[in-house]
């Protein structure tokens, strides 16, 4: 949610030969539609997949429907098309919460799990740093409040949601809602927390991997 991007960096390392990841940086916007019109002149003009994770889950389902004819894949990691909580969780004062570094216990509870450490934990609170508490509290109302499920029923295209088993924000009924809209949606389990992509990078990899090789060949098949 912080949308720096500093917390892609082991998950891009670890990108098998034939795979060239790049990151889409979010600009110092929080709404939905103003992130989707800023981002859309960005993807690629060839031909490419989407993996995005929590917050952005929203904006991949956004992207793949308005670039409908270049996306070949979306991947989810313990993203929601709907408020993964209650809206009511709108009415904290998260601008003023957001003022202040995140406390170890809230990050190993909800983010990093047993996976945490001193590097992952600095590394989250660098990237939180970056970004200004308004947004961020704009960034998480917005996802209290947001409902793609009609923009997800309508994606034709192969997906794969990749489920971190220890995650304790998005709760698994997002990942049942999501897959109730559209059956087409594939489940892998990794064990891992919320932040699957940055605990479990090389997993998520080869989960990614055997996914777009099996609808490549699919595809070839019709």
């Amino acid at each position: 949610m912080d949308g720096t991007g500093e917390l892609f960096e082991r998950f891009i390392a670890a990108a098998p030969p034939g795979y060239r990841a790049i990151v889409l940086r979010l600009p110092p916007l929080a709404k939905f539609d103003e992130l989707e019109a800023a981002l859309l002149p960005q993807l690629p003009a060839d031909a490419f997949s989407i993996v995005c994770g929590s917050f952005s889950g929203p904006l991949g389902i956004r992207l793949a429907v308005r670039a409908s004819d270049r996306v070949e894949a979306l991947i989810f990691s313990n993203a929601f098309a709907d408020g993964p909580r209650s809206p009511l969780y709108a009415l904290v004062p998260w601008a003023l919460a957001f003022r202040f570094p995140p406390p170890r216990r809230v990050i190993r509870r909800y983010l990093l799990g047993r996976f945490i450490n001193r590097e992952n934990l600095a590394a989250i609170r660098v990237a939180a740093a970056q970004t200004s508490a308004k947004i961020m509290a704009g960034r998480l109302i917005a996802a209290l409040r947001v409902d793609d499920t009609p923009l997800l029923r309508k994606l034709r295209l192969p997906m794969l949601y990749l489920r971190g088993t220890e995650d304790r924000l998005v709760l698994d009924k997002s990942v049942e809602a999501m897959q109730h809209a559209n059956p087409a949606i594939l489940r892998r389990d990794v064990a891992a927390p919320h932040l699957l992509l940055q605990t479990a990078a090389e997993e998520a990899w080869s989960n990614i991997d055997a996914f777009i090789t099996m609808s490549a060949h699919r595809k070839g098949g019709n």
